[in-house]
């Protein structure tokens, strides 16, 4: 039985523990796997996260931009975020005004507060669901422009 080490792949920039040393197991590339400590597999790390880095949007107007295409792509998240903020501050509101002042004869729990209380519960929930889901789509809107900005680099040298 081989013994198992970490291993760094410069293909897929993945670290993890593996028995063989000649493919990477996740993207099944042959030769890339080194030990993570190696200055290669720094290097190469530290080059991804400046990657990343960059494709965030630099100025405000892309900024503005890349979550405006985020909402087109997914509109009925984006309206149903909206629509939840807009549930939990009614939930509230119900909340405020349904409790008042303290009143120490009052122990139990009416009704509409148990429906707000759990009315802010499930539409949290939602919106946690909806708000990685945007997330996720905008992180995607950022990967398409970095690139059409990258083709239109290429094309513009290509031109001159």
């Amino acid at each position: 039985m081989a013994l198992s080490q970490n291993v760094y792949c410069l293909s897929c920039g993945q670290t993890y523990i593996s028995s063989t040393t000649e493919a990477c197991s996740l993207c099944g590339a042959g030769g890339t796997l080194i030990d993570p400590e190696r200055p290669e597999a720094l290097r190469d790390l530290q080059l991804r996260r400046q990657q990343d880095a960059s494709r965030l949007p630099q100025t405000s107007g892309e900024w503005f931009w890349s979550i405006v295409d985020t909402c087109l792509i997914r509109p009925f998240s984006a309206l149903s975020v909206i629509g939840g903020l807009v549930l939990i501050g009614i939930f509230v509101w119900l909340l405020a005004t349904e409790t008042g002042p303290a009143d120490e004869e009052r122990r139990n729990v009416s009704g509409l507060e148990a429906v707000a209380t759990f009315g802010i519960l499930i539409v949290s929930a939602g919106l946690i669901f909806r708000g990685f889901v945007l997330w996720l789509t905008w992180k995607q809107v950022l990967v398409v422009n970095e690139r059409r900005r990258a083709a239109e680099q290429a094309g513009t040298q290509r031109d001159a």
